[in-house]
């Protein structure tokens, strides 16, 4: 048995060389913040919604040949797509997506799959979005009338029995501008953008950055 100051001095040491327990921070709660406007439902929100596509696959293509648009052109195309064919149908898309972005005016080709993939796969389906970016509409145009493009139209047909089912936003690339300023090197008129808490300008004339 240890003398009684040994003992003590012994439990002492034996606290202080316990480690230390982290104790998670509780998570916050946000409960109390969702009575503003972000989570507010409009009334328009509450109405039936029409449908997000907006043009049809051969109307599209038809748009292309005779349309008095020549400036940028996007599109996001939703690939609905059964189980047993994602297999093929992504082998097909890969050798689309290698060759489409050597294009002298392609900005943009990615296929990505939908936020939560289990929502279609509980129906044996799978979702991807196809999002299309193109510098002219002649750009996208010469697209889909090259020869590879007509090589993965007719791998749809010949490997999952034909196109599959896509539907279509497709849209002028036309963006709206915030509004202009004064340049306050040379006076002349540029564009201001806010980003992670600057003011970032740039002007039309002498190409003059300020960063406030």
């Amino acid at each position: 048995m240890l003398p009684r100051r040994l003992a003590v001095s012994t439990r002492r040491l034996a606290v202080r060389a316990a480690p230390r327990v982290h104790v998670a921070a509780r998570p916050r709660h946000f409960a109390a913040e969702r009575d503003g406007a972000k989570w507010a439902v409009g009334s328009a929100e509450s109405q039936a919604r029409p449908p997000m596509e907006n043009i049809e696959r051969i109307r599209f293509y038809k748009w292309l040949e005779g349309a008095d648009w020549a400036g940028p052109v996007g599109l996001t195309a939703k690939f609905t797509i059964a189980e047993e064919q994602v297999e093929s149908f992504l082998d097909i898309m890969k050798e689309q997506i290698a060759v489409t972005r050597t294009e002298a005016g392609m900005l943009q080709y990615d296929l990505v799959s939908e936020y939560d993939p289990s929502l279609a796969a509980s129906k044996g389906k799978a979702v991807f979005f196809l999002l299309e970016r193109f510098a002219t509409r002649q750009a996208l145009l010469l697209h889909v009338e090259s020869a590879h493009y007509k090589r993965c139209q007719e791998r749809f047909l010949t490997e999952t029995g034909g196109h599959p089912l896509v539907q279509l936003c497709f849209y002028r690339i036309d963006p709206i501008n915030p509004p202009q300023a004064t340049c306050g090197t040379c006076g002349g008129r540029g564009k201001v953008r806010g980003w992670f808490g600057f003011v970032d300008f740039s002007c039309d004339a002498c190409d003059g950055r300020d960063r406030q």
